[in-house]
Protein backbone atom coordinates (compact mmCIF):
# COMPACT_ATOMS: atom_id res chain seq x y z
CA UNK A 1 0.00 0.00 0.00
CA UNK A 2 1.43 3.39 -1.01
CA UNK A 3 0.70 6.79 0.50
CA UNK A 4 -1.67 7.43 -2.43
CA UNK A 5 -3.88 4.48 -1.54
CA UNK A 6 -6.86 4.73 0.76
CA UNK A 7 -8.34 2.89 3.71
CA UNK A 8 -12.00 3.46 2.79
CA UNK A 9 -12.54 5.90 5.65
CA UNK A 10 -15.29 8.49 5.87
CA UNK A 11 -14.80 11.00 8.66
CA UNK A 12 -17.21 13.64 9.86
CA UNK A 13 -14.80 16.36 11.00
CA UNK A 14 -16.21 18.94 13.39
CA UNK A 15 -15.90 20.98 16.56
CA UNK A 16 -17.24 18.92 19.47
CA UNK A 17 -20.82 19.99 20.08
CA UNK A 18 -21.50 20.85 16.43
CA UNK A 19 -23.82 17.94 15.63
CA UNK A 20 -21.27 15.69 13.95
CA UNK A 21 -22.74 12.45 15.28
CA UNK A 22 -26.13 13.31 13.77
CA UNK A 23 -24.56 13.94 10.37
CA UNK A 24 -22.54 10.74 10.75
CA UNK A 25 -25.70 8.69 11.19
CA UNK A 26 -27.20 10.36 8.13
CA UNK A 27 -24.15 9.40 6.06
CA UNK A 28 -24.56 5.72 6.95
CA UNK A 29 -27.92 5.61 5.15
CA UNK A 30 -26.01 5.75 1.83
CA UNK A 31 -25.28 2.43 0.14
CA UNK A 32 -21.68 3.61 -0.24
CA UNK A 33 -21.25 3.63 3.55
CA UNK A 34 -21.26 0.72 5.97
CA UNK A 35 -24.39 0.90 8.10
CA UNK A 36 -24.16 -0.14 11.76
CA UNK A 37 -27.46 1.03 13.19
CA UNK A 38 -30.39 -1.34 13.32
CA UNK A 39 -31.98 -2.38 10.05
CA UNK A 40 -34.40 -1.64 8.61
CA UNK A 41 -33.96 2.00 9.55
CA UNK A 42 -35.85 2.86 12.74
CA UNK A 43 -38.51 5.53 12.91
CA UNK A 44 -36.36 8.67 12.50
CA UNK A 45 -38.40 10.85 14.84
CA UNK A 46 -38.41 8.35 17.70
CA UNK A 47 -34.77 7.43 17.08
CA UNK A 48 -33.67 11.05 17.21
CA UNK A 49 -35.64 11.83 20.35
CA UNK A 50 -34.18 8.84 22.17
CA UNK A 51 -30.58 9.10 20.97
CA UNK A 52 -29.94 12.81 20.44
CA UNK A 53 -32.57 14.81 22.29
CA UNK A 54 -32.61 13.76 25.95
CA UNK A 55 -34.03 16.42 28.26
CA UNK A 56 -30.90 16.56 30.42
CA UNK A 57 -28.27 17.84 28.01
CA UNK A 58 -25.42 16.61 30.21
CA UNK A 59 -26.53 13.03 29.48
CA UNK A 60 -26.39 13.33 25.71
CA UNK A 61 -23.00 11.60 25.43
CA UNK A 62 -24.45 8.55 27.17
CA UNK A 63 -27.34 8.22 24.73
CA UNK A 64 -25.98 9.18 21.30
CA UNK A 65 -24.93 6.27 19.04
CA UNK A 66 -21.36 5.01 19.38
CA UNK A 67 -19.45 3.76 16.36
CA UNK A 68 -18.66 0.05 16.75
CA UNK A 69 -15.15 0.07 15.29
CA UNK A 70 -12.02 -0.45 17.38
CA UNK A 71 -10.16 2.86 17.15
CA UNK A 72 -7.94 2.44 20.19
CA UNK A 73 -4.92 2.88 17.91
CA UNK A 74 -5.71 6.57 17.39
CA UNK A 75 -7.50 9.31 19.29
CA UNK A 76 -9.88 11.99 18.04
CA UNK A 77 -9.47 14.13 21.14
CA UNK A 78 -7.54 17.39 20.71
CA UNK A 79 -5.64 16.78 23.97
CA UNK A 80 -3.73 13.77 22.64
CA UNK A 81 -1.62 12.83 19.62
CA UNK A 82 -1.95 9.04 19.66
CA UNK A 83 -1.93 7.79 16.07
CA UNK A 84 -1.17 11.15 14.48
CA UNK A 85 2.19 10.11 13.00
CA UNK A 86 1.24 6.78 11.45
CA UNK A 87 1.93 5.94 7.82
CA UNK A 88 -0.93 4.92 5.54
CA UNK A 89 0.33 1.33 5.71
CA UNK A 90 0.49 1.37 9.52
CA UNK A 91 -3.03 2.77 9.69
CA UNK A 92 -4.21 0.02 7.35
CA UNK A 93 -2.64 -2.66 9.53
CA UNK A 94 -4.38 -1.29 12.61
CA UNK A 95 -7.66 -1.00 10.73
CA UNK A 96 -7.50 -4.65 9.72
CA UNK A 97 -7.17 -5.73 13.37
CA UNK A 98 -10.84 -4.84 13.87
CA UNK A 99 -13.03 -7.56 12.38
CA UNK A 100 -15.87 -5.18 11.57
CA UNK A 101 -13.56 -2.64 9.90
CA UNK A 102 -11.98 -5.47 7.91
CA UNK A 103 -15.38 -6.80 6.84
CA UNK A 104 -16.58 -3.40 5.65
CA UNK A 105 -13.27 -2.65 3.95
CA UNK A 106 -13.47 -5.81 1.85
CA UNK A 107 -17.12 -5.08 1.07
CA UNK A 108 -15.80 -1.81 -0.41
CA UNK A 109 -17.92 0.21 2.00
CA UNK A 110 -16.82 3.49 3.52
CA UNK A 111 -16.01 3.08 7.22
CA UNK A 112 -17.71 6.04 8.90
CA UNK A 113 -16.54 7.68 12.08
CA UNK A 114 -16.04 11.11 13.61
CA UNK A 115 -12.89 13.24 13.92
CA UNK A 116 -12.78 16.09 16.42
CA UNK A 117 -9.26 17.51 16.09
CA UNK A 118 -8.60 20.66 14.13
CA UNK A 119 -5.95 18.96 11.98
CA UNK A 120 -6.25 15.85 9.82
CA UNK A 121 -3.28 13.43 10.12
CA UNK A 122 -1.29 12.86 6.93
CA UNK A 123 -2.37 9.22 6.69
CA UNK A 124 -6.04 10.26 6.42
CA UNK A 125 -5.83 13.27 4.12
CA UNK A 126 -6.68 11.19 1.03
CA UNK A 127 -9.77 9.70 2.70
CA UNK A 128 -13.33 11.03 2.49
CA UNK A 129 -13.64 13.94 4.94
CA UNK A 130 -16.86 15.90 5.49
CA UNK A 131 -16.07 18.95 7.62
CA UNK A 132 -18.68 20.91 9.55
CA UNK A 133 -17.13 24.39 9.53
CA UNK A 134 -17.72 26.54 12.59
CA UNK A 135 -18.44 29.77 10.73
CA UNK A 136 -18.78 33.08 12.55
CA UNK A 137 -22.59 33.11 12.36
CA UNK A 138 -22.89 29.90 14.42
CA UNK A 139 -20.35 30.61 17.17
CA UNK A 140 -22.81 32.01 19.79
CA UNK A 141 -24.98 28.91 19.32
CA UNK A 142 -21.98 26.58 19.56
CA UNK A 143 -20.76 28.20 22.78
CA UNK A 144 -24.20 27.87 24.36
CA UNK A 145 -24.65 24.25 23.31
CA UNK A 146 -21.24 23.27 24.64
CA UNK A 147 -22.05 25.08 27.87
CA UNK A 148 -25.15 22.88 28.24
CA UNK A 149 -23.73 19.48 27.27
CA UNK A 150 -20.03 19.41 28.16
CA UNK A 151 -19.92 21.05 31.59
CA UNK A 152 -21.40 20.67 35.04
CA UNK A 153 -21.42 23.99 36.86
CA UNK A 154 -20.90 24.41 40.59
CA UNK A 155 -20.50 27.58 42.60
CA UNK A 156 -16.74 27.88 42.23
CA UNK A 157 -15.72 24.97 39.99
CA UNK A 158 -16.71 23.42 36.69
CA UNK A 159 -16.53 19.72 35.77
CA UNK A 160 -15.56 18.78 32.21
CA UNK A 161 -18.00 15.97 31.50
CA UNK A 162 -16.21 14.49 28.49
CA UNK A 163 -13.55 13.20 30.88
CA UNK A 164 -15.90 11.77 33.53
CA UNK A 165 -16.91 8.12 33.29
CA UNK A 166 -20.39 8.80 34.60
CA UNK A 167 -21.19 11.33 31.87
CA UNK A 168 -19.25 10.02 28.88
CA UNK A 169 -18.76 6.50 27.50
CA UNK A 170 -14.99 6.52 27.96
CA UNK A 171 -13.50 3.47 26.26
CA UNK A 172 -11.80 0.78 28.32
CA UNK A 173 -8.41 1.42 26.71
CA UNK A 174 -8.41 4.86 28.38
CA UNK A 175 -7.34 3.05 31.54
CA UNK A 176 -3.92 2.62 29.95
CA UNK A 177 -3.33 6.36 30.18
CA UNK A 178 -3.24 8.98 32.90
CA UNK A 179 -6.73 10.29 33.79
CA UNK A 180 -7.55 13.68 32.30
CA UNK A 181 -8.00 16.52 34.74
CA UNK A 182 -11.70 17.39 34.66
CA UNK A 183 -12.30 19.86 37.50
CA UNK A 184 -11.30 23.51 37.18
CA UNK A 185 -12.03 26.74 39.04
CA UNK A 186 -13.93 29.44 37.17
CA UNK A 187 -15.38 32.89 37.74
CA UNK A 188 -17.21 33.54 34.45
CA UNK A 189 -18.91 30.53 32.80
CA UNK A 190 -19.19 32.11 29.36
CA UNK A 191 -15.54 33.17 29.34
CA UNK A 192 -14.47 29.68 30.45
CA UNK A 193 -16.41 27.96 27.66
CA UNK A 194 -15.17 30.39 25.01
CA UNK A 195 -11.55 29.89 26.02
CA UNK A 196 -11.93 26.10 26.30
CA UNK A 197 -13.43 25.94 22.80
CA UNK A 198 -10.60 27.83 21.10
CA UNK A 199 -8.32 24.79 20.84
CA UNK A 200 -11.03 22.77 19.11
CA UNK A 201 -12.68 25.12 16.60
CA UNK A 202 -12.78 23.45 13.18
CA UNK A 203 -13.16 25.94 10.32
CA UNK A 204 -12.17 23.94 7.22
CA UNK A 205 -11.06 20.54 5.99
CA UNK A 206 -9.48 18.89 2.94
CA UNK A 207 -12.69 17.39 1.54
CA UNK A 208 -16.32 18.52 1.55
CA UNK A 209 -16.92 21.61 3.70
CA UNK A 210 -20.38 22.43 5.11
CA UNK A 211 -20.99 25.48 7.27
CA UNK A 212 -22.47 24.71 10.66
CA UNK A 213 -24.87 27.62 10.20
CA UNK A 214 -26.21 25.85 7.11
CA UNK A 215 -27.00 22.74 9.15
CA UNK A 216 -28.61 24.87 11.85
CA UNK A 217 -30.68 27.37 9.92
CA UNK A 218 -30.94 26.69 6.19
CA UNK A 219 -32.81 24.33 3.90
CA UNK A 220 -31.12 20.93 3.96
CA UNK A 221 -31.57 19.97 0.33
CA UNK A 222 -28.36 21.60 -0.90
CA UNK A 223 -26.45 19.86 1.91
CA UNK A 224 -27.86 16.48 0.94
CA UNK A 225 -27.01 17.20 -2.72
CA UNK A 226 -23.38 17.90 -1.78
CA UNK A 227 -23.07 14.79 0.39
CA UNK A 228 -24.65 12.54 -2.26
CA UNK A 229 -22.19 13.76 -4.87
CA UNK A 230 -19.20 13.52 -2.53
CA UNK A 231 -19.72 9.96 -1.31
CA UNK A 232 -21.07 8.66 -4.60
CA UNK A 233 -24.41 7.16 -3.53
CA UNK A 234 -27.46 9.02 -2.19
CA UNK A 235 -28.34 9.07 1.47
CA UNK A 236 -31.92 8.36 2.55
CA UNK A 237 -32.94 12.00 2.22
CA UNK A 238 -36.41 11.72 3.72
CA UNK A 239 -35.17 9.85 6.80
CA UNK A 240 -32.22 12.19 7.29
CA UNK A 241 -34.33 15.32 6.96
CA UNK A 242 -36.65 14.13 9.73
CA UNK A 243 -33.63 13.32 11.91
CA UNK A 244 -31.98 16.70 11.40
CA UNK A 245 -35.17 18.71 11.77
CA UNK A 246 -36.04 16.86 14.99
CA UNK A 247 -32.51 17.54 16.24
CA UNK A 248 -32.94 21.22 15.33
CA UNK A 249 -36.19 21.46 17.28
CA UNK A 250 -34.34 20.30 20.40
CA UNK A 251 -31.10 22.21 20.09
CA UNK A 252 -31.51 25.23 17.82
Amino acid sequence: MTTNQKNNLLWIHYTPGAGGKALLICSTTSKAVANWIEGPLPDPYKFTLERFCVEDGTEHMNTEPITPYDISWYTRNALFDRGDNLTVQEAHEHLMQCNLSKKHYYENKLIANVWQKVHIPDWAKQEKIITICADKKCLPWLVERRKQVFYEWHEHEVHLLRYKNSKSPIASHAKLYEPVKNIYPYTDALAFVEKDMQKEIVTSGPGLNINLSTLLYEDLESTWDSIDEYIGEPINRQWCSILMNTWRQRWV
